[in-house]
């Protein structure tokens, strides 16, 4: 717990500096439903990151795109939630993704980014299991309950798409779709706004 607490400090921390520093050209935040696969139900995820935009260049049709960079944390806020028969179920899902983007700008008002990269995730599950209880010749056995916890760590590939709506020259309006390649495919979808330096 101690050294997640520091990667979002760090994290949080870089998102200061480096907007001060003019390096940054965006930094913003969401929400989004989290899907991990399976009998789970969707959880919320809380979706926080930063980007550098690199020069325009213009296309056949007089449109601007974009290359850039952006970095992305997202932490379950609701635990997505495991619950059928005699297990309960659930986990919280920690992420750090690195992705390339490409936006296209339809007009001043709307764009649409492309982003694919690499993510690191950080999974913590506690399942809570009912053992049912038996009576042999008048000798009941079995009964209770036993927890089990699990932490497990892995990378893969990540990618997803983003509308944008400018609300003003400093902030857009988000909505987004980012899904994360593990044995099964976890996926994000949700809305966000984004500071414009």
């Amino acid at each position: 717990m101690k050294k997640l607490l520091l990667i979002v400090a760090v994290f949080l921390g870089s998102l200061s500096f480096n907007a001060n520093a003019g390096f940054l050209d965006y930094m913003g935040g969401g929400a989004a439903i989290q899907d991990v696969g399976g009998a789970f139900d969707d959880g919320v995820a809380g979706v926080f990151n930063m980007g550098k935009i690199f020069p325009k260049t213009r296309t056949k049709g007089g449109f601007a795109g974009v290359f850039g960079g952006e970095a992305e944390i997202t932490k379950s806020l609701v635990k997505p939630k495991y619950d059928k028969g005699n297990i309960k179920a659930e986990t919280d899902i920690l992420t750090l993704s690195g992705y390339g983007t490409y936006r296209h700008y339809f007009n001043k008002k709307f764009y649409m980014m492309l982003k694919a990269g690499v993510f690191y995730v950080k999974s913590e599950g506690e399942a809570e299991v009912t053992i049912p209880s038996y009576t042999w010749f008048g000798t009941t056995v079995g009964g209770g309950t036993t927890t089990v916890t699990t932490s497990d760590t892995d990378t893969g590939l990540t990618y997803g798409v983003q509308g944008g709506m400018a609300l003003s020259r400093k902030m857009d309006l988000t909505a987004n779709y980012t899904a994360y390649q593990l044995d099964t495919t976890m996926t994000l979808l949700g809305v966000g706004v984004k500071f414009k330096f």
